[in-house]
């Protein structure tokens, strides 16, 4: 939107969902230029002057104007300056708990990237102050600068050593700017004169200036299609003339190698992860079988498996919606006689080598080095969604509580279907995910009741969710089964860990899916070892269990084979047994 005034010019760019704070300082400006800035802060008076309307209406013409046409619908039916804008600053500064969140989370991850701007870095991060500024949230300067020296890389150690050096008084936020964008200069500048100091004399073969002759691409081709010219000459004379069994075994190469040469390097790429993931041999026995390098082995198996990730999520473990709620609910209705249940929630401890300088983070409560698996699976055992990366040593329940399966599905329900009523009863009940003993008690999440004084409905309960919980149990034991990587300790890198994690799990839910194979399922499981029960349970979660129990009880949701696996009497059968 352009303005003039006196043949000035000035510019503001249209008002987005992400340009609030500097459109807002703009065209307040422009306003004041105008002389038409109080209009938008005072209200009509009774009865309006024919000055006072015209000036609110230019007031208005030049917010209108200066604003794109997805933000039209907020003030077409606004009738005054002042109310088009308190409009626009309530739709962009929303005084909420997670809109504050979110500015916070994104202020608080911001990072300084190789390939960033210092500038762009410092701005980015002063407009999410003001954002959370605009909504009420105080953010002393002091802070900033902490904050902006907290987001640099490594690289920047020495500046924040030197800063920390100085008082206090001295660390304000424009001192602390004014040090990093000197910093980026200076490093800046040293690699662009390392740039200009290259060398510079022409190579005679390739008559390019820049590189000598061990640097040569064209001379490496050169030699490399000369070495192999005179060995494949080599090995036809010496089995033509000498025609020597032992001579040709020596001159062998093995056909994976010469695969590579002649159908390109995926060959290589797939059969080095296949077996590392199917077997979990180490990177020296795949080095012996397949004449690689270990390190290009581990590069092997670290980028085929991020690729894997990215492209057979999408696919096979989308980010679930309430559709995809509603399939796994009607599965377990199906399958394991649970309703309203969404899914099977537990952790699995991933055995991994103890990685450098991590004392005792990874190390569990089963007295080895894992780090955690947390995933929820269907009734067909597929993994819904999964959460990989935590230490062994942190307890289930905080796992759930700090990964992105408990942020985004127990605790922001957004996702989540409707309450229901359970089959043959009409109070709707929320949609529960089921847990074992080391999960605490939500309104969505139900873990059974403690194993000291159960009387029979509670012992029915307990049974009817253990059938629902095994399918996640049973999942990671598929899993487990056909790549057996995850019976040994993986000998990699935390990082490149959770991206074989992930990667397997998104091959297990591919096989799921596209293959014809069939599980049966275990007749019975044991359950696994629980260190202490975490958290206090909500009074939502025990009225939530509470209701199943009775439903498990009534005669809609009650099945035959119940009582007699817990041992319990038929309530109609124990009737009969009463005297009369």
């Amino acid at each position: 939107m352009a303005s003039s005034s006196n043949s000035a010019k000035f510019t503001v760019p249209s008002l987005n969902s992400q340009n609030y704070q500097s459109w807002k300082f703009k065209v307040k400006m422009l306003l004041i230029r105008e002389g038409t800035w109080k209009y938008t802060q005072e209200s009509k008076s009774d009865p309006v002057p024919q000055e006072w309307l015209q000036m609110d209406q230019k007031a208005q013409s030049t917010i209108s104007l200066s604003i794109e046409d997805d933000q039209i619908v907020h003030v077409c039916k606004c009738e005054s300056a002042k109310e088009m804008w308190e409009q626009l600053q309530k739709v962009h500064e929303r005084i909420n708990l997670s809109n504050k969140l979110y500015l916070m989370r994104k202020l608080y991850q911001s990072k300084l990237h190789n390939d960033q701007d210092m500038q762009d870095y410092i701005r980015n991060t002063l407009e999410t102050v003001e954002r959370l500024r605009g909504i009420g949230e105080n953010m002393k300067d002091f802070h900033v600068a902490a904050l902006l020296l907290s987001g640099l890389p490594e690289s920047y150690d020495p500046l924040v050593t030197a800063l920390d050096a100085r008082p206090d008084d001295e660390l304000t936020l424009e001192y602390v700017r004014g040090k990093l964008v000197d910093e980026y200069k200076r490093k800046t500048e040293s690699v662009s004169g390392k740039i200009c100091n290259k060398e510079t004399r022409e190579w005679f073969v390739c008559k390019k200036p820049g590189h000598l002759k061990a640097e040569c691409r064209v001379w490496k081709d050169k030699m490399n299609q000369l070495k192999k010219q005179n060995s494949q000459q080599r090995v036809k004379s010496a089995v033509s003339e000498n025609n020597d069994p032992a001579m040709t075994k020596r001159m062998w190469v093995h056909p994976l190698v010469m695969a590579r040469e002649q159908k390109g390097h995926f060959t290589l790429l797939y059969s080095d992860l296949r077996r590392f993931l199917a077997t979990g041999e180490s990177f020296a026995s795949l080095h012996l079988q397949f004449r690689v390098g270990k390190s290009t082995i581990s590069k092997i198996v670290r980028c085929t498996c991020n690729v894997i990730w990215q492209k057979l999520q999408p696919i096979v473990m989308p980010s679930p919606t309430e559709e995809t709620w509603l399939q796994v609910a009607a599965g377990f209705q199906t399958v394991a006689n649970f309703p309203n249940c969404i899914g099977a929630v537990d952790g699995k401890h991933i055995r991994v080598q103890k990685p450098p300088r991590s004392g005792s983070h990874f190390f569990n409560y089963k007295k080895y080095f894992s780090v955690v698996l947390m995933a929820v699976a269907d009734a067909h055992y597929n993994f819904v969604a999964i959460d990989v990366g935590a230490y062994g040593s942190t307890g289930d329940s905080r796992v759930l509580r700090t990964s992105q399966i408990g942020l985004q599905i127990l605790r922001d329900c957004g996702t989540l279907p409707a309450p229901q009523p359970l089959p043959g009863s009409t109070d709707p009940v929320p949609f529960v995910m089921v847990s074992d003993e080391a999960f605490p008690l939500l309104t969505n999440l139900l873990r059974p009741y403690p194993r000291r004084g159960l009387d029979d409905r509670r012992r029915i309960f307990n049974y009817r969710l253990s059938r629902a919980r095994r399918y996640v149990e049973c999942t990671f034991g598929i899993m487990s089964s056909q790549w057996r990587i995850f019976h040994t300790a993986i000998q990699l890198q935390p990082s490149t860990v959770d991206a074989v994690i992930k990667a397997c799990c998104v091959l297990h839910n591919f096989g799921r899916q596209y293959t014809s194979d069939v599980f049966e399922e275990a007749q019975a499981r044991s359950f696994m070892p629980v260190l202490t029960v975490s958290g206090r349970p909500s009074n939502s979660g025990v009225s939530v269990r509470d209701t199943f129990t009775d439903y498990f009880m009534s005669p809609e949701g009650a099945v035959h084979w119940q009582y007699s696996s817990v041992g319990v009497v038929q309530p109609d059968q124990q009737r009969r047994q009463e005297p009369a």
